[in-house]
């Protein structure tokens, strides 16, 4: 196999103005010398050796295959993705990339991309005359095979909440982004400026569609970009573009507009063609990784600190400023993409962890720097963007993997500390104003939607602590203060929410159960009950059925309507009082706090639970339209 030559489709490559330079006959010294090292047990200096030979053959997939091995002995089962992605793109027949591949896949428990990459490993390895180590190989990936499907079935209920499966029969003619440009205009005229966030009093923040058309104009943007370029592989040359929204040049900006999408509203993000969609995405990430020589496959994140800061003492910003801008783009664009695919997976949630940690350290490194200096990478708004769409994962994660196999990578304890980091990040940055008050859009994704998932996360936490006193009978006594506390941040989530965004019901819905779960007096239950029969209506206007998102409000509002009337029944006819909560049910009602995270949306019936733990009574309900039913999750068992 020939590593010397550049793909065509590469055409002429320029890095900070200057053509990018490759020295085979260096690369594969270097190569030699981290094989030696690698087999002496010496990871540290192989990785060394491998990542100078990387930066002088460039192209060369034995290179990253190579050090893909030794980031799997170091157990940065990240850094080895990129590697042994890296060397199977350059060489698609390269059975140990894709035999890494998927060994690195395993460890992180993404089963599916695992699977996916042994299966093309043994394709590699159809073939006669196999060697020793082939066989041997081929083995290997067999046995593993087997381990990756159990997984794949062990995890199904976790992989139905991948958008792209729950978006397959997505209308895009009544899509949530479509139905916000249209009502755009409306929503302007219904904006009440002595009640929006920032005033005195409880605010009403405008709606949601300000969110959704920004983040559907940067999409709309970058996959238009994408097939212009993918199109014009061959002439086209590394030029800038000018200013995006985030106040950053790249060349054709692809991922910096996707990548604003995804960090102002990641649910626009839609693609009918993944396979295809993801063609177009890999020829553009490396036609701007070789010619911004980014850090994607750095030797790890060690290793891209020193690099960044060798080339900015030699260099200067030109030339760092692009290099870490298709870096944190391309993190942040893989993490979502395989949520996307797969749902929440542990690759996701390290990887935003990853570039929340290199933000935070270059903001560290260089604080009060302008952007037009060292780029938008660092700014705060993206930080918190970022710290907002890992806390939803992990959130998503612990709710529907259930804590047993969560916990050896974070616990409960953990999102409460996240959800208040991003709390505290969030509180400590003024908001943008103008002459004609601020900026709806901007507003909405990295100060409201960054406070709601916060105090949403923190509700999570203490009504978990609540539930987790029933079964654990020496913390029964803290279960009543517990469930107030849940009930005090979903309130806090709810107010920093848009009525019309489907978050906003759900969140209500949870307040409703945590006041229940407290035994608090029907007068404070019932005026949440006619909150959510006023807020549904709006929300339908934008998340049109079958959406899911439509679908949970309309099955939502069946039921607190249903539960509603129950109970005002139960007053009229004397059995109970709007005040006195003697022997009151508690409805149980499996819903979950961000649509996203909805594991089993809605029962078909609500459990109630009398006061003092007699026999459970149902109220029957009918969903609208039936849902498939799982049952209500068992508390978390994690340790706090």
């Amino acid at each position: 196999m020939s590593h010397s030559s550049i793909p065509p489709e590469m055409g002429p490559l320029f890095a900070g103005g200057r053509a990018v330079q490759f020295n085979h006959a260096e690369g594969d010294r270097l190569k030699v010398l981290g094989n030696g090292l690698y087999q002496q047990g010496k990871y540290a200096e192989a990785l060394d050796a491998y990542t100078e030979g990387a930066k002088n053959d460039p192209l060369n997939p034995l290179i990253y295959a190579n050090r893909a091995a030794v980031h799997l002995a170091m157990k940065k089962h990240i850094d080895a993705v990129f590697d042994c992605e890296k060397a199977a793109n350059l060489d698609p027949a390269y059975s140990k990339a894709w035999g890494r591949l998927g060994t690195a896949l395993y460890a992180l428990s993404s089963w599916e991309e695992c699977s996916n990459a042994w299966q093309k490993a043994l394709g590699c390895l159809s073939k006669p005359n196999l060697t020793p180590a082939e066989l041997a190989l081929k083995n290997q990936v067999e046995e593993g095979l087997k381990l990756a499907n159990e997984g794949i079935i062990k995890n199904a209920d976790t992989a139905k909440l991948a958008p792209a499966r729950r978006l397959a029969d997505l209308n895009l003619a009544t899509s949530p982004w479509v139905r916000a440009q249209a009502l755009e205009e409306e929503k302007i005229q219904e904006i009440d400026p002595d009640k929006i966030i920032g005033t005195v009093g409880e605010p009403i923040l405008p709606s949601c569609v300000f969110p959704l058309v920004c983040a559907g104009s940067a999409f709309k943007d970058a996959v238009r970009e994408l097939g212009v370029l993918s199109m014009n592989q061959t002439t086209r040359t590394v030029s800038s573009l000018g200013e995006g929204i985030f106040g950053m040049t790249s060349a054709g900006a692809v991922f910096e507009r996707m990548t604003n999408a995804i960090l102002i509203d990641e649910r626009v993000f839609y693609v009918k063609d993944p396979h295809k969609f993801y063609g177009f995405v890999s020829r553009q990430y490396n036609f701007e990784n070789l010619a911004f020589r980014g850090l994607v496959e750095g030797g790890g994140l060690a290793n891209i600190k020193k690099e960044i800061l060798r080339r900015l003492k030699e260099e200067g910003w030109d030339s760092v400023r692009p290099a870490i801008s298709i870096t944190v783009r391309y993190w942040i664009f893989q993490a979502y993409w395989r949520f996307y695919l797969y749902g929440p997976t542990f690759f996701s949630y390290h990887l935003y962890t990853r570039v929340i940690k290199f933000l935070q350290w270059g903001r560290a490194q260089w604080p009060g720097s302008p952007v037009s200096e060292c780029g938008s990478s660092f700014k705060k708004e993206i930080v918190r963007g970022v710290m907002r769409l890992r806390l939803q994962l992990m959130h998503m994660m612990f709710d529907a993997k259930y804590a047993d196999e969560v916990i050896h990578i974070f616990t409960l304890r953990d999102i409460f500390e996240a959800a208040e980091e991003l709390q505290k990040a969030t509180l400590a940055h003024p908001m943008p104003q103008s002459s004609n008050g601020p900026p709806f859009g901007w507003v909405l994704a990295f100060w409201a939607s960054p406070l709601m998932h916060a105090n949403n996360a923190l509700g999570f936490v203490f009504l978990s602590l609540g539930k987790e006193g029933w079964i654990n009978q020496e913390h029964k006594d803290q279960s009543h203060g517990h469930f107030l506390s849940a009930y005090h941040y979903y309130r806090e989530a709810a107010l920093s929410s848009s009525p019309d965004d489907p978050n906003h019901a759900l969140i209500l819905r949870k307040q409703i159960e945590c006041l229940c779960h407290a035994y608090q007096p029907l007068a404070e239950i019932l005026p949440i009950c006619s909150r959510t029969q006023e807020v549904a209506p709006k929300s339908l206007e934008i998340w049109v059925p079958p959406h899911d998102s439509g679908v949970a409000i309309m099955n939502n509002l069946a039921q607190i309507m249903q539960f509603q009337e129950w109970c005002e029944q139960e007053v009229v006819e004397g059995r109970m009082t709007l005040d006195k909560m003697d022997k009151f049910i508690t409805p149980m009602m499996g819903v979950y706090e961000d649509v996203s995270t909805v594991r089993n949306p809605f029962q078909p019936v609500l459990f109630c639970r009398d006061r003092d733990g007699g026999t459970n009574r149902m109220i029957p309900i009918v969903p609208v339209p039936p849902p498939n039913t799982l049952g209500e999750p068992e508390p978390s068992r994690a340790k706090n």
